[in-house]
């Protein structure tokens, strides 16, 4: 599988996600949320950021951190959940739609910064100024591990047993795992 089959891969589970977050957002404006659904509408979010990283796709990981922030915020208490905020995150739900829509048709970018500036007063969230470090991956090779050579065609056995906090992070192990 090459580069440019994994990318469509990727933008066709953005589709996904970005209808599971319009009908999470369309059942948070209702009276009575479930917890979950706030939860499903961050993940949704989350794995878009998650895997537009993974192709240096700046601006949509950039909207989406603060998009995340804000729905944070819901996820932290319900109460936080007005008319006025819903509406946002609906509109900050199309604005992430247009900018991943751009990255995948390769045209010029969204410029969301008034939006973002929007969700960051509306939420009260800090604006954060992360600085960049620069990372260059190092190849390695089992033989600098010093695995012998009869160990090396041994099998493994990986076991995992995940705490309730991934769950409350928005993390979704299927996806992990893909």
């Amino acid at each position: 599988m090459d580069l440019d089959s994994i990318k469509d891969t990727y933008f066709a589970e953005c589709s996904e996600q970005l209808s599971e977050l319009e009908n999470g957002l369309f059942s948070l404006s209702a009276d009575d949320p479930d917890l979950e659904i706030v939860n499903s509408v961050f993940r949704a979010v989350h794995s878009i950021k998650g895997g537009a990283g993974a192709f240096s796709l700046t601006d949509i990981v950039s909207f989406a951190h603060v998009f995340e922030n804000a729905l944070d915020v819901i996820r932290n208490d319900l109460s936080q959940r007005t008319d006025a905020r819903m509406l946002l995150l609906s509109k900050s739900a199309d604005f992430l739609t247009d900018i991943v829509s751009a990255a995948k048709d390769g045209v010029d970018a969204i410029d969301y910064s008034e939006v973002s500036a929007e969700l960051e007063q509306e939420f009260g969230l800090e604006q954060e100024h992360e600085e960049e470090v620069e990372f260059d991956a190092v190849p390695i090779s089992l033989d600098d591990l010093g695995v012998a050579e009869e160990e090396s065609n041994a099998a493994f056995q990986i076991t995992f047993k995940p705490k309730a906090e991934l769950y409350v992070c928005g993390h979704d192990p299927k996806k992990i795992f893909r």
